[in-house]
């Protein structure tokens, strides 16, 4: 399972916009982020081809830009100051598990008024940078009423990622850390059987007696690949039903306080 195709900005961090590089050697997409906070975005001009740098929240709309960009701040690129708003949009406009998008979060802190993030099939949550600095506070939701699949990169989550429902679904964690203040940072309850393939990712409790991972119920298929668990106070690291099909390449298990690294358990 992978994300879907998509325009792919990367993000080149310096101290003042003079680090700019020649807007002609740079690849279309991409984003020069400031110390400052100031962002650029590469624009090329359609009639001319010639290549400029202007601010992300610049005047002039730009509608090769992809559609379902939320930042902290308005503007002609970033229609969406909410994660959830711009989910709920794209599937209004009839995005779903086979017609599915990207809705991309611009660097910054996202709350959504303290509410939890709601999945929905088909449409995929990309932060633009690897650096994690595209932080939402809340837990992320993946309920649907209809099978379908789902992915999430990017994303700093302060909260935990909880997997519930009684439909098929699949699940594509990339380069995301998720940090329970709570209790188990990755909880997967539901009861049928489901895909999650994790890649690059840590899952720390950060609160209570949690768990880096649990499993309540056995699922189709958990692929974990050079991930970090981690649980705390009488947590474990992981928390899994026996006979779940559970493969773990390159990952790390903490237990912190008393917890153990791993426990099992039947069902």
């Amino acid at each position: 399972m992978a994300l879907r195709t998509q325009t792919n900005p990367y993000i080149l961090v310096g101290d003042t916009v003079a680090d700019l590089p020649n807007p002609s050697s740079v690849a279309q997409g991409t984003i020069f982020h400031a110390h400052s906070g100031e962002a650029m975005v590469l624009v090329i001009s359609p009639a001319t081809g010639i290549r400029s740098w202007e601010t992300f929240q610049s005047s002039a709309a730009d509608t090769s830009w992809p559609k379902y960009v939320v930042a902290p701040t308005l503007g002609p690129r970033a229609l969406f100051t909410s994660i959830q708003t711009a989910i709920d949009t794209a599937a209004t406009d009839g995005h779903n598990a086979a017609n599915p998008t990207v809705v991309l979060v611009f660097p910054g802190a996202y709350s959504e008024n303290g509410a939890a993030l709601a999945m929905r099939p088909g449409i995929d949550v990309v932060g633009f940078s690897s650096s994690l600095d595209a932080v939402f506070t809340g837990n992320v939701i993946v309920s649907f009423s209809s099978s379908g699949s789902v992915g999430i990169e990017n994303i700093n989550v302060v909260g935990a990622l909880q997997i519930a429902g009684a439909v098929s679904v699949g699940v594509l964690v990339t380069k995301c850390a998720f940090g329970s203040i709570t209790g188990d940072a990755l909880q997967y309850a539901d009861t049928s059987s489901s895909s999650l393939i994790l890649t690059d990712s840590s899952f720390t409790s950060n609160g209570g007696n949690g768990n880096g991972i649990t499993t309540a119920v056995a699922v189709g298929v958990l692929v974990a690949d050079r991930c970090t668990f981690t649980g705390n106070g009488s947590g474990n690291a992981a928390f899994l039903t026996f006979n779940n099909p559970n493969i773990f390449n390159r990952c790390t298990f903490n237990g912190n306080v008393v917890g153990t690294s791993m426990a099992l358990r039947s069902i």
